[in-house]
């Protein structure tokens, strides 16, 4: 990812590096398409997908219970100075 921070760093100014950007979100669109696609054509997902929403659910309840926690601990932390 660096390696590439660094070329597009170096490169920004050329004008095909720039519409390149401009189509990113369509390929993640195309890309997220194509999961739910594969995910659809696979049976055993499709059977126990109510097994894995639930997993799903639980990761993200927690996942985001940790982001909320790490930014209130990061804002009372920067608030005092940074620890200095």
């Amino acid at each position: 990812m660096f390696v590439g921070v660094g070329i597009g760093y170096a490169l920004r100014k050329v004008r095909a590096v720039n519409v390149v950007g401009k189509t990113i979100p369509l390929t993640i669109y195309a890309l997220l398409c194509l999961l739910g696609i594969t995910v659809g054509a696979n049976s055993y997902l499709v059977s126990h997908l109510g097994d894995f929403g639930g997993q799903a659910l639980l990761l993200a309840v927690l996942g985001l219970a940790g982001s909320m926690a790490a930014t209130v601990a990061l804002s009372r932390w920067t608030r005092k100075g940074g620890g200095k």
